[in-house]
């Protein structure tokens, strides 16, 4: 629980403020806004205790933390609609983000965070839904690592962490457990001994990738 309380503040940040445009839809920025209030989820924590507690000296209301975190998951929902069991890709045109498979072979390194996101609102709520689609891109991203999909790189945290990880640690998902050693073993491959370091990108040992 204390995890889950650490990592509130950020996430309503995160999507409240970044995460401003909606992903693979016909909307952009210029679309009359939506200004209707949200209804206040059930939240699987009490906003009082974190309030009064660790984040007490920061100047925040319940309202506003209540208001923040129900904005991010109205946005988190609309991606679900928008985006099915598919991933934004990691750059928006006229301000949309489009779905994109995790394994199309490009070196996306952000997949990893779309899958984050709901985990985080599983966390946070409870609601099996975001659960469902986070445990479904399990799979792929274990197919993207034992395939060398897309994996020139150093990334694997980005990738791994938010989305493997955080299966077995929420849900005990043996599959993103092994996913997420596959990466880590191959992240060491990337490790040079002379310099002490781990090459970002491309292939190991290229003179022209350093």
């Amino acid at each position: 629980m204390k995890k889950v309380i650490t990592s509130l503040l950020l996430l309503a940040a995160f999507l409240f403020n970044v995460i401003s445009f909606t992903a693979c839809s016909g909307k952009d920025k210029n679309d009359e806004k939506d200004d209707t209030p949200h209804p206040v989820p059930e939240f699987n924590f009490d906003l009082d205790t974190m309030l009064e507690g660790k984040y007490a000296d920061y100047e925040i209301s319940r309202e506003k933390l209540e208001y923040a975190l129900s904005e991010a998951l109205v946005k988190i929902d609309y991606s679900l609609t928008t985006l099915g069991y598919l991933f934004p890709d990691e750059c928006s045109k006229n301000n949309v983000y489009a779905a994109k498979d995790n394994n199309d072979g490009r070196s996306t390194w952000t997949t990893g965070f779309w899958t984050g996101i709901l985990w985080h609102a599983y966390e946070i709520t409870g609601d099996t839904k975001y659960k469902d689609v986070a445990s479904a891109h399990v799979p792929p991203f274990h197919q993207r690592i034992e395939e060398q999909i897309g994996v020139n790189h150093h990334d694997m945290g980005f990738l791994y962490i938010p989305s493997c990880v955080a299966a077995y640690k929420l849900d005990g998902n043996e599959q993103g457990k092994e996913a997420a050693l596959m990466a880590a073993d191959h992240l060491i491959t990337r490790y040079h001994e002379t310099g002490e370091f781990i090459q970002a990108w491309g292939s190991v040992g290229a003179d022209d990738n350093y």
